[in-house]
């Protein structure tokens, strides 16, 4: 099929038609002048026009997405991480304080020793 300048287009007049142009040719119809052809093919440009517009935006949202997942696998890491360093911080500080106290008890048996063998 041979292709045609649809008239009240641009392409048609040369430059942007004019109130009375454009309306003569819309009170005309369309559909004297554009085969179901025509429209299919402006149909099946528009809906693949839009399938490369939602396939750009889902990647975008894919990546972004894999992005923040990452992240949060990472925070989570780094959280357990200083969870394992808290607990062992605990026990050695729990280990410091039995050393401490068993001192600190050595050392009041050892006065008590030593005020019993004065008296």
């Amino acid at each position: 099929m041979v292709k045609t300048k649809v008239k009240g287009t641009a392409s048609y007049w040369g430059q942007k038609p004019s109130f009375q142009q454009f309306y003569s040719w819309y009170n005309y119809g369309m559909s004297d002048y554009a085969t179901k052809q025509d429209v299919q093919e402006i149909v099946n440009k528009a809906v693949e026009d839009l399938s490369d517009v939602m396939k750009s935006f889902m990647v975008q949202v894919d990546e972004r997405f894999n992005k923040v997942e990452s992240g949060i696998f990472l925070l989570q890491s780094d959280m357990q991480e200083l969870k394992t360093e808290q607990l062992e911080s605990r026990r050695l500080i729990n280990k410091l304080i039995d050393t401490l106290d068993g001192y600190a008890g050595a050392i009041t048996d050892n006065k008590i020793e030593q005020a019993a063998r004065d008296n």
